[in-house]
């Protein structure tokens, strides 16, 4: 599985290091699907993922620059 980060159209793609089946998956939701508790711990996983990038995304604005996709990495 790999995260997509776009800013102003340039994009990165980051490899999470996690797997999914297809067939599972939910674009919409941007998560898997099911109750297990292997699903329940991918979506954690992704969830955690999300929030990193938006707390770095922040304390880049607080810093006063510009958030970059080099910046995010």
């Amino acid at each position: 599985m790999y995260m997509r980060i776009t800013i102003d159209g340039s994009v990165c793609e980051i490899s999470t290091g996690k797997n999914c089946d297809p067939s599972r998956w939910n674009s919409k939701a941007n998560r898997s699907k099911g109750n297990t508790e292997e699903v329940k711990t991918l979506n954690s996983y992704l969830e955690t993922l999300n929030l990193k990038i938006a707390t770095i995304h922040l304390e880049i604005l607080k810093m006063g620059e510009m958030p970059t996709i080099e910046l995010l990495k």
